[in-house]
């Protein structure tokens, strides 16, 4: 989705979204994520947080996340990389799959523990699965 949006700002609207909806939507390349139902203030401070290029969930009142709290969002590659990472591959059968270097699987590796805050490709898997994200 990131690439379609370029630098465009996108708010997301959901059906009563949980956390855990929100975040997927966060580092799928949403900016932020309000409830369908939201109230026409809720609705024009979230559009004052995307202005000011924040990441926001919002539910009855703004949580405002940390722009390094992790929740940057993957790259389509990385999110390939990130499957098989959690398909148990290894970086050279990775690298295989897509026909490109093992040191190139090896730095999206790195960006994807980076971005998701994990400690290393192991805990990244996790987080992913915990997230929805794969």
């Amino acid at each position: 989705m990131r690439p379609l949006l370029r630098r465009r700002r996108l708010g997301v609207l959901a059906q009563k979204p949980t956390f855990e909806e929100a975040r997927r939507a966060l580092v799928a390349g949403a900016q932020g994520v309000l409830p369908l139902d939201a109230s026409r203030d809720l609705i024009l401070s979230g559009i004052a947080l995307l202005t000011a290029n924040q990441r926001f969930i919002l539910f009855d009142t703004p949580v405002v996340l940390d722009t390094n709290e992790g929740a940057e969002t993957l790259s389509e590659r990385e999110l390939q990389v990130l499957r098989g990472i959690c398909d148990g591959l290894q970086n050279k059968e990775i690298a295989h799959s897509f026909q490109v270097q093992e040191v190139t699987v090896k730095m999206h590796v790195r960006a994807i523990i980076r971005k998701l805050s994990a400690r290393n490709r192991t805990h990244a898997a996790m987080i992913a699965r915990d997230l929805g994200i794969v």
